[in-house]
């Protein structure tokens, strides 16, 4: 307080100074509902409410065993206590007689103080019933060296073919489950998806003599792969598609590249449909094929390991990217600087406080709008407008 004119008090981390006629006392229900949530939190972890300069010093490094001798009453033990302290406690003897189960009444007081000192994240999930999710293993799968992670179980992550062939799907395809015509229909839409890395001029392939001589710190860690997939519309024969993707996520430089790429947002959306009733446009929605590989060229040295089953390919060459591929964290921007490149340079003009929203003139008046998100987009429009676009 300073001459009870200003006050100054916290709100959600920042430090702020008010005049005092901004404030007024707290409501009873205020008081209620800040007193009810602090009991709460206090429940929810004893640690909240602990006074200050009140912590202690416990050395554990060289105690065995539970520190704080937290243990699970066996005469009250769950199905879920029984997973989440197998670690703890021998398991229960096939003889034995099971506990009977507790009562949801008797497990609201356990679930308010749910994680006791001593119990990891993962045993507090399972005693809450929370599912945790599995660590992958780290196995050499193609037998080349490098530690990668195991193909995932096909009713997981991986769909089998047989099981997708009849429908549009947006999941990998494990190739393991396809019959001999699936394979042919993958094979040759492997070789167009490798065409037209080539065609981009995305790549620059480095011979199996040469690789020795590319410094490591260069080279992704892991290999890019094939991601197969079935695109076609429930009840319509298999139409194959494959994309080739890099191990962007095991880049050296991750974190040290920018990679934003702005999107029109839902304000300029609404714009474009009141302009477009206002002058009768007709709407069009577009996409740009293989937007990556038409982006600006790659501004950093970057080789990756070629797929292992990918026809007509040496697995033992290298390639140099030259385009901010499928998988790199930079692919959205590159392709973002290119486009913005060709809308300008075609009479488009940026809308100001509007990210990747263009308007097109034809002789001083507004002929034309357009959206841009990622590789999609919208556009309202007549003459002109709708040819730039094309």
């Amino acid at each position: 307080m300073e001459g009870n004119s200003t006050v100054w008090l916290t709100h959600h981390g920042n430090l702020i100074n008010v005049a005092s006629q901004h404030l007024r006392q707290a409501t009873a229900e205020e008081h209620m509902a800040v007193k009810y949530v602090l009991e709460e939190m206090a429940q929810m972890n004893g640690s909240l409410v602990m006074p200050r300069h009140q912590s202690r010093y416990i050395d554990l490094t060289h105690q065995e065993g539970d520190p704080w001798g937290f243990e699970v009453p066996q005469e009250s033990t769950t199905q879920g206590d029984q997973e989440a302290t197998s670690s703890r406690s021998p398991a229960r003897e096939p003889d034995q007689e099971p506990m009977a189960p507790r009562s949801p009444e008797s497990e609201v007081p356990r679930r308010l103080n749910m994680q006791q000192p001593g119990m990891t994240f993962e045993e507090v999930a399972r005693a809450a019933s929370i599912p945790v999710p599995e660590e992958p293993t780290m196995m050499d799968v193609d037998g080349d060296g490098d530690i990668e992670m195991e193909a995932a179980p096909p009713d997981v992550n991986v769909l089998a073919a047989k099981n997708q062939i009849s429908g549009r799907g947006t999941r990998e395809l494990n190739p393991k489950h396809f019959d001999a015509s699936e394979r042919k229909a993958f094979a040759q839409a492997d070789r167009k998806q490798l065409k037209v890395w080539k065609e981009k001029k995305a790549i620059t392939v480095i011979p199996e003599s040469e690789v020795k001589k590319i410094p490591k710190d260069r080279i992704l860690p892991g290999r890019a792969r094939m991601v197969r997939t079935n695109k076609a519309k429930e009840g319509e024969p298999l139409e194959a598609r494959s994309r080739i993707v890099v191990p962007g996520h095991l880049d050296q430089d991750l974190g040290s590249v920018r990679s934003d790429a702005p999107t029109a947002p839902q304000l300029a959306l609404h714009m474009m449909m009141q302009v477009a009733a206002t002058f009768k446009w007709k709407l069009q929605a577009f996409d740009v094929e293989a937007a990556f590989l038409n982006g600006v060229p790659l501004e950093r040295e970057l080789y990756v390991r070629p797929p292992m089953d990918l026809p007509g390919q040496n697995p033992n060459e290298l390639w140099r990217l030259e385009k901010a591929v499928f998988g790199l964290t930079e692919a959205p921007r590159y392709w973002w600087l290119r486009i913005r490149k060709d809308m300008l340079e075609t009479g488009w003009v940026e809308v100001p406080f509007m990210a990747a929203t263009f308007a097109f003139y034809d002789a001083g008046k507004l002929a034309g709008v357009a959206l841009l998100h990622v590789d999609d987009g919208m556009l309202a429009g007549k003459g002109k407008a709708s040819d730039k676009i094309d």
